[in-house]
């Protein structure tokens, strides 16, 4: 495996978030509802509709019954094949979910560290954007049509999940501010996971670059910009995508108050 560069010791653990968003499963450390955001033109993001997560191959049986009592109806994997057959979704096959595997490649976690980074988490981001067309499209059409929760997740939930969440988010309407800050919490959620994920890829010589597990407000700023400036926003976006104005319409309804 190729050797990546540099990596910085971290400083003590961050905080976990404290927005009552979070929710506490034992066997993933970065689950999300995305609800309960205010939009500029005074609706809410709802609770119960959207949650974002990091891997869900150690989840007990506690959490699965868990996120079945909250209406888990959807399940959208965003991770490559060689992630899922190296660590299978506990909550594929399980009764009642729809489990789609959407491939989103970022060229990190789904290329297990393997050829060229990307310069910044922001251009990763910005890459995906431009070249998941076809992804977004199905991504969206399964949302509009889920009756109940959906939980969409990558490996840990910052970059590929953070991407998705943000054209979610912005759809609704949540200001950019509040779309960064989302975004950022997920670095104090998975820092001991990150942690343990370096010491692993040092076993392996690779030294991976810190900026590869962190969240920088920044890196989504970019994102932001760039979704603006190059599409005109997020329905116009997801309009580039192929959707039709009614099935983005239909995505926003059921996420906002």
């Amino acid at each position: 495996m190729k050797r990546c560069g540099a990596e910085k010791k971290w400083g003590r653990a961050m905080p976990i978030d404290q927005t009552g968003r979070r929710i506490l499963l034992e066997g993933a450390n970065n689950v999300r509802d995305l609800g309960g955001y205010p939009t500029l033109d005074g609706y809410q993001t709802k609770k119960g509709v959207f949650l974002r997560s990091d891997g869900l191959h150690r989840l007990t049986d506690a959490d699965i019954n868990q996120l079945l009592d909250m209406g888990l109806r959807l399940v959208v994997d965003l991770r490559s094949g060689q992630e899922l057959e190296r660590k299978p979704s506990r909550l594929c096959g399980v009764e009642g979910v729809r489990y789609e595997h959407i491939a989103m490649f970022d060229g990190v976690q789904s290329a297990m560290f393997e050829g060229q980074l990307p310069r910044s988490m922001g251009d990763m981001y910005c890459y995906l954007l431009d070249h998941s067309f076809d992804n977004y499209r199905t991504i969206f059409r399964l949302f509009g049509e889920t009756k109940g929760l959906s939980l969409f997740n990558c490996a840990a939930g910052k970059d590929r999940t953070g991407v998705l969440a943000m054209l979610l988010l912005k759809l609704a309407g949540v200001v950019d501010d509040d779309v960064i800050e989302d975004y950022a919490i997920s670095e104090r959620n998975i820092y001991e996971a990150s942690k343990r994920q370096i010491e692993e890829l040092r076993k392996q010589g690779i030294d991976a670059p810190e900026y590869l597990f962190q969240s920088h407000k920044e890196d989504m700023l970019m994102t932001l910009i760039h979704l603006r400036e190059r599409y005109g926003g997020a329905f116009y976006y997801l309009r580039r995508c192929g959707l039709s104005d009614q099935e983005i319409r239909t995505v926003r309804k059921k996420f906002i108050t």
